[in-house]
Parts: C-alpha cells; sequence; structure tokens
C-alpha cells in the first residue's frame, strides 16, 4: 500500500513526508494522531540543525524536547519513548 494511493484526494501538490503520513492517518482516524505528527516533525526539526544548534526549526525542536532544561540522556529516553509510542499505536491500530 502506497500513502500516496490511500490519500490522494487529500493531498496538496507540496505535501511531502511527514505531511503525507499525518493525512493518511488522519484519513485513517487514529486517535491522537496530532500528537505523533508533532513529535516527528519535532524530531526532524531538532535533527536537522543538531550540528549547529542554530536555526528556527532547531529552536523549534530543542523548545519542543525541552533541550536547555534537561540533560541529553534524559532527552533521549523521551524520545525512545515517544517513538514507541508511536510504533505501538501504529500496531494497535492497524494490525
Amino acid at each position: 500500500m502506497k500513502i500516496e494511493e490511500e490519500i490522494s484526494d487529500k493531498l496538496s501538490s507540496g505535501d511531502k513526508g511527514i505531511t503525507k503520513f499525518g493525512k493518511f492517518l488522519e484519513t485513517k482516524g487514529l486517535p491522537n494522531y496530532q500528537k505523533h505528527v508533532k513529535f516527528l516533525r519535532s524530531l526532524w526539526d531538532l535533527r536537522n540543525g543538531i550540528g549547529h544548534r542554530k536555526g528556527d526549526n532547531y529552536k523549534r525542536g530543542a523548545k519542543y524536547f525541552n533541550l536547555n532544561n534537561k540533560k541529553f540522556s534524559r532527552v533521549f529516553e523521551e524520545i525512545l519513548k515517544e517513538a514507541t509510542d508511536l510504533l505501538s499505536d501504529l500496531n494497535d491500530y492497524f494490525l
């Protein structure tokens, strides 16, 4: 199954990546899909700016994960927990 085929009527010309995935989850009715999309977008923002620790995207990701007030090891634990929650929700809902 391709995501595009499942949601072709919902896509705009500029939609890609996380936006497509979010529209797919919304279309399929996954409860609380917005929190998963926000997590993925924040993780992506953090990943894109981590080498230089600058830019608006990095700042947005750092704020979401509260990097200024937590140890990196704690943030990493929380990222793993949220990723596991996402996978668990997908598994529970789609399988």
